[in-house]
């Protein structure tokens, strides 16, 4: 009697193990495959980033150029009323 129940015990054990050792397997694949989701989640993260600071380096630039343009035509706009001031008073 003794020794059947000691091998039941042990057969109990090493079912337990096996089951154990299955969802410890299942547990790695589930963490493998987690691992490759993030590191794909990261790389478009990274994408999207860089797009996004190319996209406002261009719009920075973009309104640096308007920005030169405006200052340059209100500048020219400023010399030529000058220049028809002058004119006037050598008119006058």
């Amino acid at each position: 009697m003794q020794k059947l129940k000691k091998q039941l015990d042990e057969s109990n054990r090493k079912h337990e193990r096996q089951k154990l050792n299955k969802e410890k397997e299942a547990l790695q694949v589930t963490t493998e495959f987690l691992t490759v989701r993030l590191n794909s989640v990261n790389d478009i993260l990274a994408l999207q980033e860089e797009k996004r600071v190319e996209k406002i380096s261009s719009l920075e630039q973009e309104v640096k150029e308007k920005y030169q343009s405006s200052v340059f035509q209100h500048s020219l706009q400023d010399r030529t009323a000058a220049l028809d001031l002058e004119r006037v008073a050598w008119e006058a």
